[in-house]
């Protein structure tokens, strides 16, 4: 479910890896989020794991794609 939210977030912006979303799914439950109603679609829930994605790029705990690449 990260990786899908990641790739729709920030489209091909970063590298992917299981240490990264495990560490924005620890985020995600600290900051009140719950993975019962992700899967049922709250929507508040959803744009919590939006924004939490976005703040990790943003301040560098996701691998950037290199801009060549």
């Amino acid at each position: 479910m990260i990786r899908r939210i990641l790739d729709l977030t920030l489209k091909g912006k970063v590298v992917q890896s299981p240490s990264e979303c495990d560490f924005i799914g620890r985020v995600f439950l600290r900051a009140g989020g719950s993975w019962k109603s992700v899967f049922l679609g709250s929507s508040e829930d959803i744009s919590l794991l939006k924004k939490i994605a976005r703040l990790a790029y943003k301040h560098g705990y996701l691998t950037r794609v290199e801009p060549w690449t």
